[in-house]
């Protein structure tokens, strides 16, 4: 289909709106489930609990989108190859899963089974981080405002992964505070007195690690170009009075 189709203003807009709803609903739905497992009332990852029930309608909303984008695009293999990695996040794997009956493959690897559950929240994180790059007109602006929306998302599903897999057998976890904070001050790299324990926690301390290291360069830069914006009228009027 022609990349300049008047189909495509008509469609992908509502898509793209219809993408940020149930990326709202997957973050509020998987909040849900991992509090309600922590007080006990269910499971966490039962195909009974609300995520579980519609993380598949959420991933096909983002297979639907993908494939849209690309019908649209204005080379679609490149596009494909490019934006591969939102395809492979958008796939509900856990559900999948679970419709073939292979969840005794998963029985000696629950933390992988966990992670398999999280996956669609990372195509979440993408689609609030480019929402909030749109919002802002400025580039440099947009890039801080998309990097640091990834960077809250990341430490917030973070907290609730770490705090799932670690409440029971870490003595230094007591709540869901003492996650945050763990996320919070290995993000900083500043590290935490309270050691992970499972393998899960260990990838996420990794991570979190690595995410801010890559942060604070970027904050740099913003910080950079206000300094130059705010510097600029200064020197234009020396330059006028000399």
């Amino acid at each position: 289909m022609p990349a300049d189709s008047p189909l495509k203003g008509k469609i992908l807009p509502p898509l793209r709106m219809l993408v940020l709803g149930a990326s709202l609903a997957l973050i509020a739905l998987i909040s849900l489930d991992v509090f309600s497992s922590a007080s006990g009332r269910v499971a966490f990852g039962e195909q009974g609990s609300l995520y579980a029930r519609f993380q598949v309608w959420i991933c096909v909303v983002y297979l639907v989108d993908f494939f849209g984008e690309m019908i649209f695009s204005r080379r679609p293999r490149h596009y494909f190859a490019t934006h591969l990695i939102f395809l492979l996040v958008s796939v509900p794997y856990r559900s999948l899963i679970h419709a073939v009956g292979a969840e005794a493959l998963f029985t000696n690897t629950s933390g992988l089974s966990t992670v398999l559950h999280y996956v669609p929240t990372v195509r979440a994180c993408m689609a609030m981080a480019i929402v909030m790059g749109y919002v802002s007109k400025n580039r440099i602006i947009g890039l801080f405002s998309s990097y640091m929306s990834i960077v809250v998302l990341l430490v917030y599903f973070s907290s609730m992964l770490f705090y799932e897999r670690e409440s029971d057998i870490n003595p230094g976890i007591s709540g869901y505070g003492d996650s945050l904070w763990w996320c919070v001050m290995q993000t900083t790299t500043l590290g935490a007195s309270v050691y992970a324990i499972t393998p899960v926690g260990k990838a996420l301390a990794m991570v979190l690690s690595v995410s801010g290291m890559l942060m604070f360069p970027v904050f740099t830069v913003y910080l950079t170009s206000i300094v130059k914006k705010y510097m600029a009228p200064k020197q234009v009027g020396k330059a006028e009075n000399n």
